[in-house]
């Protein structure tokens, strides 16, 4: 026979066990602690903290420093996470040259002097003309640029089309799914090709582990490229994300 419970006898595990820790740790965050480089180093660790984080107020130069409307200032800030970008080219890692154009950062005080924490402010996103259908941006009215991509292809059709579906022949202008790769391994060779096995000597096989072979396996993660790791049609492009996820142009 089961043992009853005796409900007056039993643990609590919504309390918690030690409601008396011997250890605590707080730290109020400041622009010590901005990462610069992909290897760790930070503003506070820095040999030269000025050479990252400019903090001398040059009253000649406007763009040097920003205010907040609560009167922080901002000041610019030189890192490795950003890209330099040119017309119909590929973006370029960048490097600490002396460049503060990753944005802005400011330290944060009460009115009694004590550190609270700090403000940030990202530079806006540069954008670079690229060939038709491989680049992300429309020109829209007055001269302002559109986001043009998506990561559904369904929101790419319905923008471009009256296609309910790839390879609806009722379609009044079918949209043209035949994409063939741009750059690489697999230059000028067709998507639905290289999944039917019609090269010879070239296996597509599960390469991301998601379960299927798809257009995932053939392309590299490419945010940056404009002539390789590519699948184009005469009506869009495809990339494949940092995250995996496939970007419609």
């Amino acid at each position: 026979m089961a043992t009853q419970i005796d409900p007056g006898n039993v643990d609590d595990w919504d309390e918690p066990l030690n409601t008396d820790p011997m250890f605590r740790s707080s730290h109020v965050f400041s622009t010590a602690d901005i990462t610069v480089t992909f290897d760790g180093m930070t503003v506070g660790n820095s040999e030269d903290p000025q050479a990252v984080f400019d903090t001398v107020d040059d009253p000649n130069d406007p763009e040097d420093t920003k205010i907040t409307k609560e009167g922080v200032t901002l000041y610019p800030i030189d890192s490795e996470f950003g890209y330099y970008v040119s017309d119909f080219q590929n973006a370029e890692q960048k490097e600490l040259d002396g460049d503060y154009a990753e944005g802005w950062a400011g330290d944060v005080y009460d009115s009694e002097g004590n550190q609270l924490g700090l403000v940030i402010s990202d530079s806006p996103t540069d954008t670079f003309k690229t060939p038709a259908v491989y680049g992300t941006w429309l020109a829209g009215l007055g001269g302002n640029t559109v986001k043009a991509s998506t990561e559904h292809y369904v929101v790419m059709q319905n923008i471009l089309s009256d296609q309910r579906f790839p390879g609806d022949t009722e379609a009044l202008y079918p949209l043209d799914d035949e994409l063939f790769i741009v750059g690489g391994e697999y230059d000028g060779k067709s998507v639905r090709g290289l999944l039917a096995g019609e090269y010879e000597g070239i296996t597509i096989t599960d390469t991301n582990g998601d379960g299927k072979v798809d257009i995932k396996d053939i392309l590299a993660p490419n945010e940056t490229e404009i002539d390789s790791n590519i699948a184009v049609s005469s009506d869009y492009s495809v990339t494949l994300k940092d995250d995996g996820k496939l970007l419609y142009r």
